[in-house]
């Protein structure tokens, strides 16, 4: 759900003006143990009003970083006070230690399947590898067998939800100084299933996700394109988004994904934002919001 920017704003102010101080060292330690698992202390420091604190993570071997301070609230450039705020590196240092781990099999890999891949989450903005390749069937393979390598890091289920991405080989994809906007995305693989899945799946995949946070136990019964008139709202409050299909007119095509919720009833979800009346924010069209 999109929040408009005075909500935020808001929400950041009430947080400024309160009492609450950040995390000492001793609730960040702990907080760190519930969230990742079983770790030793490397170091603790306290300076000017922030905590630091390295932890060394015992299942896999590696440094992390957690961190609590203060962040300031700027509003058009004037400060409106902080919050208490704080950091955590372990995602990122495990993607290294993962990276570093299995980097000759993915140097292979590439080579074999004539691909390229980048593993700096700077360039590309994703913590695992983000692979180039010429066709999605090159990219297919690679990423396929990227994923069989890394998950057998995927230790605890750590790991799960990881994708590792697949996009067209260009000069401007291989810039550093352009991001994702600029890329044809071929697909990706998300672990721990090693299928390959194409930007068709890729989106149907989003919406399964979509309905299941609306029903957990609601089973997906599959989509059909429709015009925009099937689906009865009021074509005034559709919301132009950017990657959705924004109809215009009343013949305007949409896609549903239509489920069939726990009691019994169905449901579908379309592939455009919308305004519910009385509603300050909007969202997907869905038949349940009817």
């Amino acid at each position: 759900m999109k929040k408009a920017l005075s909500i935020l704003l808001s929400c950041l102010f009430l947080m400024g003006t309160s009492s609450c101080a950040p995390k000492n060292a001793n609730q960040l330690i702990s907080q760190a143990r519930r969230e990742h698992g079983s770790c030793t202390v490397v170091s603790k420091t306290t300076a000017d009003g922030e905590t630091t604190v390295v932890l060394h993570d015992e299942l896999q071997d590696f440094d992390y970083t957690v961190r609590s301070f203060r962040s300031k609230i700027n509003i058009d450039g004037a400060n409106a006070g902080s919050y208490p705020d704080s950091r955590d590196s372990f995602d990122e240092d495990l993607s290294k230690k993962v990276i570093s781990n299995v980097k000759d099999d993915l140097d292979r890999i590439a080579e074999e399947t004539g691909t390229i891949y980048y593993a700096d989450s700077e360039k590309t903005g994703n913590l695992y590898p983000v692979i180039l390749a010429k066709n999605t069937e090159s990219g297919s393979k690679a990423a396929i067998s990227f994923a069989e390598v890394i998950q057998t890091q995927n230790i605890d289920h750590r790991l799960d939800n990881v994708e590792i991405t697949v996009y067209q080989d260009s000069e401007i994809t291989r810039s550093s100084e352009l991001g994702p906007a600029y890329r044809t995305r071929l697909g990706s693989v998300r672990l721990p299933d090693i299928t390959f899945r194409d930007i068709e799946k890729e989106t149907e995949d989003t919406f399964i996700q979509i309905g299941l946070a609306h029903d957990k136990k609601a089973e997906y019964l599959g989509k059909e394109q429709k015009t925009f008139a099937d689906t009865g709202l009021d074509l005034e409050r559709v919301v132009i988004y950017d990657g959705e299909s924004n109809p215009t007119r009343p013949d305007s095509p949409v896609t549903l994904y239509y489920f069939r919720a726990s009691d019994g009833t169905d449901f579908w979800i379309g592939d455009f934002s919308y305004n519910y009346p009385g509603d300050e924010y909007f969202d997907r069209a869905a038949s349940f919001r009817n």
